[in-house]
């Protein structure tokens, strides 16, 4: 009761952190607005975004339009920026905080760590295809031929990686020092092909590329072993051993071994 009434009150609050077309990431010491439109620096964050619809307390119209303007204003073909844009120096007055030069880690770099965040979110909005594209720009193996520009290895993560302006632009930084490898295989697993535990069951929703016709996965959960197959029809189903379920979770209490089966609308 205690957890719903905190989640009742900053659902309330959300119009205090919403600038129009994105959310606030903060308030200054003297009680200004950090991360607005009106500001000359840090104009959008991407964290403040992608957590708000992971939080479940952003509705979906506001939802929809602050990650349309991630992609407007953070996305670049290696990744998404920390924020737009980026400052230089120390100059309270014009909210220019970060001592990292522009571009580089925190101060508009690319973040891989927080980049696995609207991966989540798009897959939560039903926005497959936004959310594969966020997940497969990333990807190190992509610049297995861009070595030389990277200086880093194409089979690994790094904790960043420098973006423009700055004059070493996409450069990575600190290889194998992230926690982006696991976050990933979550934002993958859990809600790109959409196979995640939640507290009634095993949750089936899959939020995969428009190409894609389907595919299989064997999990192991809670000691049953389920074999779920995703594929194309005419009409949205779940299937539990042959037989239709409602919705799309399949409960816990399962033989120990099942077939699932979820069809999604071409």
């Amino acid at each position: 009761a205690k957890m719903q009434e905190v989640y009742d009150y900053c659902k309330l609050k959300m119009d205090v952190i919403w600038d129009g077309e994105w959310y606030i990431r903060a308030f200054t010491p003297s009680g200004e607005k950090f991360c607005t439109k009106d500001d000359e620096y840090n104009q959008i964050h991407l964290i403040p975004q992608a957590w708000s619809v992971m939080s479940h307390l952003a509705d979906e119209g506001h939802a929809n339009i602050a990650m349309d303007n991630v992609l407007k204003y953070l996305y670049t073909d290696m990744g998404l920026k920390t924020h737009y844009n980026p400052s230089e120096g120390f100059d309270p007055e014009r909210k220019a905080y970060y001592l990292h030069p522009a571009g580089s880690r925190e101060n508009g770099g690319i973040f891989f760590h927080s980049n696995t965040w609207p991966i989540i979110a798009f897959a939560m909005l039903g926005r497959g295809e936004d959310a594969f594209k966020c997940y497969e720009n990333m990807l190190p193996i992509r610049r297995n031929d861009k070595a030389d520009l990277c200086l880093t290895e194409p089979y690994v993560y790094s904790q960043t990686m420098i973006a423009p302006p700055h004059k070493s632009a996409w450069q990575c930084v600190n290889s194998w020092l992230t926690g982006t490898a696991s976050w990933t295989y979550l934002a993958a697993t859990q809600y790109i092909l959409g196979i995640r535990p939640e507290y009634e069951g095993l949750c089936i929703e899959p939020q995969i590329p428009a190409e894609w016709e389907g595919f299989k996965v064997t999990r192991r959960c809670r000691g049953t072993t389920y074999h779920i197959t995703v594929c194309k029809g005419d009409e949205k189903g779940l299937y539990v051993n042959g037989e239709a379920v409602e919705g799309n979770l399949v409960s816990w209490d399962t033989a120990h071994c099942r077939e699932v089966q979820v069809t999604l609308v071409r």
